[in-house]
């Protein structure tokens, strides 16, 4: 993979409407950062990713208090009522030619670098269009006092 030829797209304009919280799930703290910030940091520190292109919602009162709010990688656009949205938003907003375009949800921490390079390695040897990074869960969470 060639240094600087993604563009990551992080879908970041949710509420978290089925998390029932004053704050948005991606601004949740866990172990000192923000899920958000979990999820953006692989993509900043990747030499792989020219830029980042994080989608909120207009009335976004938390992104500021990021830690990679200034960050000259990442540009903001405004999301919309729908992940597809978003995304679609951040896609008209691009002015430069990259190889390939990652998008990602911002509420989904723990991607690496090796993630980063099997999807790369998935799309060109499979020389297919696209590409879906997950990983199985076979253990659920249950909250006391839940059927």
């Amino acid at each position: 993979m060639k240094t600087n030829s993604l563009l990551v797209i992080i879908a970041a304009a949710g509420i978290g409407k089925r998390y029932e919280s004053n704050i948005p799930k991606q601004y949740i703290k866990l172990n000192g950062k923000s899920i958000i910030e979990s999820a953006v940091r692989p993509f900043l520190d990747s030499k792989y990713v020219a830029k980042i292109i994080i989608a909120i919602s207009k009335g976004d009162n938390f992104i500021q208090d990021q830690d990679f709010y200034s960050s000259k990688k990442i540009e903001y656009v405004h999301g919309g009522i729908t992940r597809q949205e978003s995304i679609n938003n951040a896609l008209k907003s691009v002015n430069d030619n990259y190889d390939y375009v990652i998008t990602h949800d911002a509420a989904r921490p723990n991607i690496s670098e090796d993630d980063l390079l099997n999807l790369y390695h998935d799309i060109t040897d499979s020389e297919s269009s696209c590409s879906f990074l997950y990983t199985p869960v076979y253990d659920s969470l249950k909250k006391r006092g839940s059927q």
